[in-house]
């Protein structure tokens, strides 16, 4: 009996120290393997996934996750630390490229329109224009359009309107005036560079002006001729001249029955009543030199009333629908708007501010000044001065100025616009 009990006891200890090597042995095999594995994050556009795997190979990787890529899907694998690691998958996309009547779809990975536009197999140059930036990401879908650039000279005949030239006249009775010569309209032709891009017009420059038949001015003539008033039954006179009133009394005059203090009330009072004749005339004759009395606008330093706060050095004028009298040339074209926090500088060092806009140097010379209206007359930017780089400039855009405005959301209520640049 105690042979067998000891026979026993012996056994279940060597298999107590069979387990207990065991454990200790998988205990061991699991913290070497647990070493080894490595834990991986895989970005698959909006969604991820993390797998643990022994192996660093990022193909590997993604058939064990049941991962397949396409012919133009690409990745990106960064380790973070020696067993952390991160796949980026990177989709092509895809976009359709046209010029003229050919369209070519193309499948690619993240990459610029310029990248797109050259994998379509076109090549870009400065006679063509894009309805886009071409460094801007491409999106799957996008539409890249492709336009011929054309430059065309047109020429334009328009109206010299008449002006009317006034002169005295002493033998017309003060306060009358009297048409000489009706006025005629002229011709003059003016000649424009303009750039058309898909059949637009998107900027049009001044080239040449040349008067095809001139103007003939209305000539009117304005009486200066004094006027004679008979002063009652005396019949005594009282003239009055163009300049100081008097009483006109010869000594063969019969004398008047009226006291000295009243020929002199007398006077005064037709005083009066010549500088309400000679306020009429000058009145009428403005009338008839410009058709009205309030058809000229005067833009100063004092009346500011645009988008721009810059304000001239002197005066100018401009016309009765808001566009300057007097200009060097004009340019027309597409307008977009573009904002900095306050402290950014123009290419010139000076600070942002509305009125400094941004403008191809080679074509507006820094420091110009100019003025920018819409054709329409709607929205007056104002007067402005050429004072930063236009990002245009850099690829084929139908932009011909940025205008700087003070906020994201005033850029966007302006957008882009065809708009009318006067240089002065």
């Amino acid at each position: 009996m105690n042979t067998m009990l000891k026979r026993t006891t012996a056994l279940l200890l060597k298999c107590v120290a069979v387990l207990l090597c065991m454990t200790i042995l998988f205990a061991t095999i699991t913290v070497g393997l647990s070493a080894l594995i490595n834990r991986v994050k895989i970005i698959d556009n909006d969604f991820f996934q993390i797998i643990h795997t022994l192996s660093s190979k990022p193909t590997t990787i993604l058939a064990n996750a049941g991962i397949k890529l396409d012919g133009d899907d690409t990745y990106a694998m960064k380790w973070l630390n020696s067993r952390e690691g991160e796949i980026v998958l990177k989709r092509a996309v895809d976009v359709t490229v046209s010029y003229r009547e050919e369209t070519v779809e193309v499948s690619l990975p993240e990459a610029t329109v310029a990248e797109a536009v050259r994998r379509a197999g076109f090549v870009l140059n400065d006679k063509l224009a894009l309805n886009c930036n071409i460094n801007d990401t491409v999106t799957n879908g996008m539409k890249i359009e492709i336009y011929d650039v054309e430059l065309k000279t047109v020429t334009e005949d328009v109206t010299i309107p008449f002006e009317t030239v006034s002169s005295k006249s002493s033998t017309l009775e003060k306060g009358k005036t009297q048409l000489v010569k009706e006025g005629k309209n002229g011709t003059k032709r003016i000649t424009y560079s303009c750039t058309v891009i898909d059949g637009e017009v998107i900027s049009k420059t001044v080239e040449s002006e040349k008067v095809i038949k001139a103007p003939v001015n209305r000539e009117v003539l304005i009486g200066t001729k004094t006027i004679t008033i008979s002063s009652g039954n005396n019949n005594t006179t009282v003239s009055k001249p163009v300049a100081t009133p008097s009483v006109n009394t010869p000594a063969t005059t019969p004398s008047v029955d009226k006291p000295v203090t009243e020929d002199k009330v007398e006077d005064k009072t037709e005083d009066k009543t010549e500088d309400k004749t000679e306020d009429k005339v000058e009145d009428k004759v403005e009338e008839e030199e410009t058709g009205s009395t309030s058809t000229k606008i005067y833009y100063t330093s004092a009346g500011y009333r645009y988008v721009s706060t810059l304000k001239p050095s002197t005066d100018f004028e401009l016309t009765a629908d808001g566009r300057p009298v007097n200009y060097k040339r004009l340019i027309t074209g597409k307008a977009s708007a573009y904002t900095y926090g306050d402290g950014n500088k123009t290419a010139t060092g000076k600070g942002v501010r509305p009125g400094y806009v941004a403008v191809n140097p080679k074509i507006i010379p820094y420091g110009t000044k100019l003025f920018i209206r819409t054709p329409d007359g709607k929205y007056m930017y104002g007067y402005a001065s050429a004072e930063d780089t236009g990002g245009f400039i850099y690829w084929s855009n139908p932009r011909v100025v940025d205008l700087f405005f003070t906020s994201e959301s005033a850029c966007r209520t302006f957008g882009v616009r065809n708009i009318e640049i006067y240089v002065l």
